[in-house]
């Protein structure tokens, strides 16, 4: 979505599940420190095409380069390793490890960014898992996990951080924390792809967005666009 070489270049991505195609031709760029939205209503492909990026559906065409290299056929694994940190729905922190724990199981010390996450950046950076840290998983309020979530990818040490439903079913002050902690994240190399619904948020944060219909790109635009645009985006978003 800008003149910079993209980071992560995605290319008519097909993929879908079992034989069932659910992506059709998507393309999309997103540049070093650049936030991108994807938006969609519920099973447009928005999930789809972030599980495609760490190799968790069927492939079935197109290329996914990230970094210049091809990762569209990579084990997931080894996409993680190359760069991409993932916060997926519905958070799967591990129930039975502490909040340390946790956060310890992914960390890296090493980075292709400047920036290095250690475990004190984390708590710096959501105090309340500070607090927390000798508490179990499931111990933890809807909101403390996605914070744990967010804060395991980090310590991944990834170039691209992909956030599914960021703030999806948590309270008001919560949401308004996790917005307050992305935007200080956008001040750094970071770049970021979000799905959420919050169109007034996500156009103080995104530089872009795309629109997901039924496996398509369908409409796409600045981040600014958002809001100011927000009743016809909005048409693509209801039920």
């Amino acid at each position: 979505m800008t003149s910079i070489k993209p980071l992560l270049q995605v290319r008519d991505l097909s993929a879908g599940y079992a034989g069932s195609r659910v992506l059709f031709d998507v393309s999309m760029n997103i540049s070093q420190g650049e936030v991108v939205a994807l938006l969609g209503r519920n099973g447009m492909g928005k999930s789809t095409f972030i599980r495609s990026l760490f190799g968790l559906t069927t492939y079935m065409g197109g290329t996914i380069h990230f970094r210049d290299q091809p990762i569209e056929q990579l084990a997931s694994f080894k996409v993680a390793r190359a760069g991409l940190g993932w916060v997926p729905e519905g958070r799967q922190i591990f129930a039975t490890l502490t909040v340390q724990e946790n956060l310890m199981a992914s960390f890296k010390k090493t980075s292709q960014i400047s920036r290095v996450w250690r475990l004190e950046d984390v708590y710096e950076l959501f105090p309340r898992l500070a607090e927390r840290k000798t508490h179990f998983g499931n111990q933890l309020s809807g909101g403390e996990q996605q914070m744990l979530a967010i804060g395991r990818a980090l310590l991944t040490q990834p170039s691209l951080l992909v956030l599914d439903e960021a703030t999806e079913g948590l309270a008001p002050l919560i949401r308004r924390e996790i917005w307050s902690t992305l935007l200080k994240l956008k001040g750094t190399e970071l770049a970021v792809l979000i799905v959420d619904r919050d169109l007034k948020s996500l156009s103080k944060l995104a530089d872009g967005f795309l629109v997901l219909e039924k496996g398509q790109i369908v409409h796409q635009g600045l981040g600014s666009e958002l809001y100011s645009d927000k009743e016809r985006i909005e048409k693509y978003m209801s039920v």
